[in-house]
């Protein structure tokens, strides 16, 4: 696993299959509808070459326990889905930080945000995002995660 240090990525475009959740713990519900419908549709176990990323939308309301939280899966350009909504994501430039858990989250956000203000950079206009990665690409196992926070010169 890597450090925690901030390192600069160029994400390209990519085409993904969304599954979002709402409520109290929506992070569940939305990995339940992507692993059913990734391993009816052959991606898990995760394939080579195959990302996972999630974000909160929408964001936790102050003195409401529910939000909503959606997974991306990433596809091959050329296979036709059925069953998902599908979209393509334009990319862009981020600062990213490993993350070894779910428990460091909300500190390494924090670190994040820190780092921006005494960098040259702003924050981007796209999607904040943080990427799933899988024990062996098992789904039942996370490993780690990457959290990646929009990025432009300022």
């Amino acid at each position: 696993m890597k450090d925690n240090k901030v390192r600069l990525v160029a994400l390209p475009s990519f085409r993904v299959a969304c599954f979002s959740g709402f409520g109290p713990s929506p992070e569940m519900a939305a990995w339940e509808k992507l692993t059913l419908w990734g391993t009816q549709n052959g991606l898990l176990p995760l394939q080579p070459g195959t990302r996972i990323f999630g974000f909160n939308d929408p964001d936790p309301s102050p003195g409401s326990p529910n939000y909503g939280y959606t997974f991306w899966i990433t596809l091959d350009a050329a296979q036709v889905y059925q069953d998902a909504q599908i979209m393509t994501y334009p990319g862009g430039e981020y600062a990213v930080m490993a993350c070894p858990g779910v428990e460091e989250i909300v500190e390494l956000w924090k670190r994040l945000n820190q780092w921006i203000e005494q960098s040259s950079y702003v924050y981007g206009p796209y999607q904040w995002l943080e990427e799933v990665f899988l024990k062996d690409g098992n789904p039942e196992i996370f490993d780690h995660f990457d959290l990646y926070m929009p990025i432009q010169k300022a």
